[in-house]
């Protein structure tokens, strides 16, 4: 997926640059252009040469034929012949999919022998190249989280009407949010960034906490960055972690959603893993102002039809994971 749309991409496409590690020389024609592309791949070049010919160019998809041109290479270079066809459509958020269809072949060199799957897999890698550039200049990750966090933020207002349980599950938190309400300041967090309250009723194995904070962004997008899990902000913050973690939502084609996660704790806690349910309501102010209610609970209490239900990978296993449960508004 890439971040400009069909029309910008072919632009390009049919262009010369200079930019490494892909050289790209363009003639161009009736149809399209001349195309002659050089990159370098540890010691040796590679060289794609041929004819791209646009033969479908609608503001939704542009497909290009492309057919290699035989003529003569540089002693050391190595050609990649490539017939076949080039998709640009377009997708969701502004995106463009871009897709190679084609028949790969070696001119002049031993890797003309595909003899192993290892050469084969090295054919895949370099036939590739090109579009690993394309990818690499074209997707703005940022960009496109901006998108979506845009079209969600649009749809908060449309979004499915809350069902009984989620109407029980909320009405559940504004009772905590009461009780809460003659929480005991924690020692000390007065003049930090984030202010942190406990409330103990004698007699209970319960200990009830509340933190508050105040932070420069709109309600809306704060909101959409806490329910929106599908950004690539969220999936780059996880990449590197060796932790077990899922999420399923519009369970039962309501607005709520299951959300699995595992948390490790430092020793001499084991960690452990959480399986709640989450849904929200949008409750303006009186001044007009706007306000959003999270509340959450274990997946055990949800009473649907649809729910996942993890089993111990391999990563619980080894962490020795134990099942926590939560409440919170």
């Amino acid at each position: 997926m890439l971040t400009p749309s069909p029309d910008i991409l072919l632009s390009d496409l049919l262009s010369s640059s200079s930019s490494p590690p892909l050289n790209r020389k363009s003639t161009k024609t009736e149809t399209g252009a001349i195309l002659n592309w050089v990159t370098r791949k540890l010691i040796k070049k590679i060289q794609f040469h041929f004819r791209a010919d646009v033969v479908k160019n609608e503001e939704e998809e542009v497909v290009v034929k492309i057919s290699s041109l035989e003529e003569e290479r540089e002693s050391d270079m190595t050609r990649v012949n490539l017939n076949g066809y080039m998709v640009l459509s377009r997708a969701k958020f502004d995106q463009t999919e871009f897709i190679l269809s084609s028949d790969v072949e070696f001119s002049g060199t031993p890797e003309s022998s595909f003899s192993s799957r290892r050469n084969l897999d090295e054919v895949a890698k370099i036939a590739a190249g090109f579009v690993y550039f394309f990818a690499d200049n074209f997707r703005n990750e940022d960009k496109i989280d901006e998108r979506m966090y845009r079209d969600f933020i649009e749809r908060i207002d449309y979004a499915e009407p809350l069902t009984f349980q989620e109407q029980q599950l909320l009405k559940k938190g504004g009772g905590l949010v009461d009780l809460l309400k003659d929480a005991k300041r924690v020692p000390g967090s007065v003049n930090e960034t984030v202010e942190k309250f406990t409330f103990w009723s004698e007699g209970e194995l319960v200990v009830r906490g509340k933190s508050v904070a105040v932070v420069d962004i709109s309600a809306r997008r704060m909101f959409a960055e806490l329910w929106f899990q599908k950004s690539h902000h969220q999936k780059r913050k996880y990449l590197c972690d060796d932790l077990s973690r899922f999420e399923v939502q519009n369970i039962d084609g309501t607005r709520a959603l299951q959300y699995f996660n595992s948390v490790k704790f430092p020793p001499p806690f084991q960690p452990r893993y959480f399986n709640n349910w989450f849904t929200w309501e949008h409750r303006p102010t009186k001044d007009g102002k706007d306000m959003f209610i999270v509340a959450f609970e274990p997946m055990n209490n949800y009473t649907g039809v649809h729910r996942f239900i993890p089993r111990k990978d391999k990563k619980m296993i080894e962490t020795k994971m134990m099942r926590a449960r939560s409440t919170a508004f």
